[in-house]
């Protein structure tokens, strides 16, 4: 068990091992004889076999597991340069309207700061936050708030206009996630 667990990473070092370790108890039987004896090495046998399978598993497994994590890093990389560098804002909502991916340009455009903590707020905060800033006129919350969700719930695909009080429109559209949620792409139309 130790040499699968603390050697794996070494193909050499456990076969070596597995080797110093059991040819001589294997060569012992074998000298002195006997069924019970030949049974006794035919399964040290079978045990250096099932070690070396399961170091090569742990290796085979880890290898793969580090892979797998490099080209998710190398995804999320590529992921993030697209949505930093669009030229609208975006932001995506999970099922309970709460913010998992806002990129910079939304940042910009509602003016909140870059240390701004916008990623695992809500809607509401983010309009209220909006509102704050003066970025809505007379316009009721609630009735954005409702719209924008029904628009990110697949509910109403209807794009529309949003006008700030410091004269800038923001046209709003919406699509629908499979997992539930939505991304959220508004730009400056003015």
């Amino acid at each position: 068990v130790t040499i699968v667990g603390k050697n794996f990473a070494s193909k050499r070092l456990v076969l070596m091992l597995v080797t110093s370790l059991s040819l001589p108890v294997f060569a012992a039987y074998a000298d002195i004889g006997g069924w019970k004896y030949w049974t006794g090495a035919l399964l040290l046998v079978l045990f250096a076999l099932s070690v070396l399978s399961m170091s090569k598993y742990v290796r085979d497994f880890l290898k793969d597991a580090v892979l797998a994590n490099i080209e998710n890093k190398s995804i999320a990389s590529r992921f993030d340069v697209a949505i930093n560098n669009m030229p609208h804002g975006l932001i995506m909502f999970d099922r309970d309207f709460r913010a998992i991916v806002v990129n910079g340009q939304a940042l910009k455009m509602i003016q909140a700061p870059k240390n701004a903590r916008i990623l695992g707020r809500r809607l509401a905060v983010i309009l209220r936050f909006c509102r704050f800033k003066g970025f809505f006129g007379t316009e009721s919350l609630y009735a954005i708030e409702t719209r924008i969700q029904k628009m990110l719930s697949g509910q109403d695909d209807r794009k529309f206009l949003l006008s700030s009080p410091q004269g800038m429109h923001l046209e709003f559209s919406a699509g629908q996630i499979t997992s539930g949620g939505g991304v959220l792409i508004f730009e400056d139309v003015s």
